[in-house]
């Protein structure tokens, strides 16, 4: 599994700090293999323009209020209510006047929101070296035979591919 996902892992709130989202929105992400939580604040007047996503997804309010709209209607959800989102359902999100306090359960992973959060920092000082020797490293064809070392032009980019997933 990839990133040590085959262990339990406990994620203390200092490292989940929040990141940007869309304006008005910041968040965190914790995922496994096949499911993610997301936490949202959200302030007042906050947009989630209409959208759909393959993964499912299932919200709780925890403060303020978050209105919903979908098939020609609007739901307002206040603390405690959840709503459950199929997958590739249209839907948009927004508040009105208060802010609010959210989370998602999703179903596959949407990795765009893992990109945002943040792994600990020994995760991160360990995937340095992985991904300098990943660069560096020869390439050998489909038989495993030794092709051609790359370039350094070609390990920058590599390198940089890399490390734009931390």
């Amino acid at each position: 599994m990839e990133r040590g996902l085959s262990k339990i892992k406990i994620y203390r709130k200092s490292e989940l700090p929040l990141k940007a989202d869309v304006s008005g929105a910041q968040m965190w992400a914790v995922g496994l293999k096949k499911t993610m939580l997301t936490y949202f604040e959200l302030e007042p007047n906050t947009k989630f323009p209409e959208h759909s996503h393959e993964a499912e997804q299932i919200t709780m309010v925890l403060e303020g209020e978050l209105t919903f709209a979908y098939d020609g209607k609007e739901v307002v959800l206040k603390p405690g209510d959840v709503i459950a989102i199929p997958s590739n359902a249209v839907h948009s999100a927004f508040t009105g006047e208060k802010s609010c306090r959210a989370v998602d359960a999703w179903s596959p992973v949407r990795k765009k929101f893992l990109n945002k959060s943040v792994f600990p920092i020994l995760g991160r000082f360990l995937a340095l070296p992985y991904m300098v020797l990943k660069a560096l490293v020869t390439s050998r064809d489909d038989s495993g035979c030794f092709r051609e070392i790359r370039s350094p032009l070609k390990s920058a980019f590599v390198i940089l591919k890399y490390a734009q997933q931390y």
